[in-house]
């Protein structure tokens, strides 16, 4: 009513002036009453999956891909599937699904190769021997490709070349692998000039003996740097905390990297699942390994300024603390203003169909207990990535989990007690000190 009345007063001041005058106010009072967005804010995050109609940022546009097939002098833990499973991770996370298949023939003699660590398509390649993917043709220009997988052992060269019409492909070209010592690598190739066809890249042996790689994700996209969020820095760095809150590993203790631009303050109101689309880490160390590499592989592939997602859970049900809550993430497009992203470490989708266990389940409820009492966020906000977007994030098999979860969380005497209680009084007047600094 304040902001009505303030219009109204507004108009009858102008009202004799001229018509343009009059034009311009309007204007100026329909662009007041729309909310901004930063680029911040329109990213998304990928491990794969998924996009929507409108703009896309680099993890929107992007595909994952899980191959299957295998060629020639390779074998395959996923025999006869022709295309790849795929998903997304937080802004995953989530780009536009590109599905691949394997151009050259499997041959007969290749035996599949089980494991219990890495389920889903392992790829043996033999000495000498390639593994070539092409993919469907993208729903939008791009003029970046993104690779990312896993060298389990071994060591291969990867090459892009892009479709032309008749089937006819433009010269391979040799991309360097960005490769981590846990074995995960990404690789990334900026075209000269826009392309809208199908992408094709070849996985090559390179040792004597036999390599074995995994493939996990393809994005086209087109560049943008996230940009600073042109948001003042707050007075003070406010950190904060209630004797429930459950351990938490900061990012000191996983040797994060600074984020490289101011990011956006954005206020707790609500949260969204992700799984990232990679690995599934079976200790500690592993885990470590593999967040430090989500990160450097949103801020340099991507182009970010820091990881996009606020907190990862592993499946030891340990927590990492990616952004710091008051700060917008990167892993929703459209919707990252308020929202926390919250990314469970694996694939939870085919091919590779990782499933969520009692830990990870156990430190996820009890990480969520406490952002809802925290923030006074209402259980009923918790939803999976496409519930935005029209991806596969959070995988199917994570997707599936989100009710029982939910439920579990209205139960917790903390949810019911927030039902008929106002928003928690912090020391010394820090809410209201918040409030301040996020609406000015």
């Amino acid at each position: 009513m304040g902001l009505i009345a303030v219009l109204g007063t507004d108009f009858f001041m102008v009202r004799r002036h001229s018509k343009a005058a009059i034009l311009l106010f309007i204007c100026a009072a329909f662009a007041a009453l729309v909310p901004a967005r930063s680029i911040a804010e329109d990213a998304s995050t990928l491990g794969v999956t998924d996009s929507p109609a409108g703009i896309r940022s680099s993890a929107e546009d992007a595909g994952t891909l899980g191959a299957t097939g295998s060629p020639a002098g390779t074998r395959s833990s996923a025999q006869g599937a022709s295309t790849l499973g795929v998903a997304d991770s937080a802004e995953d996370d989530g780009g536009h699904r590109l599905a691949f298949e394997v151009l050259n023939s499997p041959s007969a003699s290749d035996a599949s190769e089980e494991s219990e660590a890495v389920p889903g398509p392992v790829h043996v390649l033999a000495p000498g021997s390639a593994l070539i993917f092409k993919s469907d043709a993208p729903k939008r220009p791009y003029d970046t490709i993104l690779i990312n997988g896993l060298v389990l052992s071994g060591r291969v060269g990867l090459e892009i070349a892009l479709e032309v019409p008749g089937d006819q492909k433009e010269a391979w070209q040799s991309v360097p692998l960005h490769l981590s010592p846990s074995g995960r690598f990404w690789a990334k190739l900026k075209l000269t000039k826009p392309a809208r066809g199908p992408v094709a890249f070849r996985v090559t042996n390179q040792e004597s003996f036999e390599s074995r790689v995994i493939v996990y994700g393809l994005e086209t996209f087109a560049w943008k740097v996230e940009a600073p969020s042109g948001a003042r820095r707050p007075r003070t760095q406010v950190i904060i905390t209630a004797e429930d809150q459950p351990p938490v590993i900061e990012r000191a203790a996983w040797s994060a990297k600074d984020p490289r631009t101011e990011l956006a303050e954005s206020r707790p109101g609500r949260m969204t699942l992700h799984h990232t689309a990679g690995n599934r880490p079976l200790s500690r160390d592993e885990s470590i390994q593999e967040v430090q590499w989500i990160q450097e592989f949103h801020q340099n592939g991507r182009g970010w300024s820091d990881i996009g997602y606020h907190f990862l859970i592993d499946p030891l049900g340990n927590i990492f603390r990616g952004r710091p809550e008051l700060k917008i993430g990167a892993h929703t497009l459209g919707e990252n203003q308020g929202n926390l992203g919250i990314a469970f470490l694996g694939f939870y989708e085919p091919p590779h169909d990782h499933r969520m266990i009692a830990e990870q389940e156990k430190a996820f409820l009890a990480l969520a207990a406490w952002l809802l009492k925290t923030y006074s966020i209402s259980p009923d906000t918790l939803v999976g990535h496409q519930f935005y977007r029209p991806t596969t994030c959070p995988g199917k098999w994570l997707q599936r989990e989100i009710a029982g979860l939910k439920e579990k969380l209205k139960n917790e005497p903390a949810a019911q007690a927030k039902r008929q209680s106002p928003p928690p009084a912090f020391p010394d007047g820090l809410y209201e000190s918040i409030r301040r600094d996020l609406s000015n």
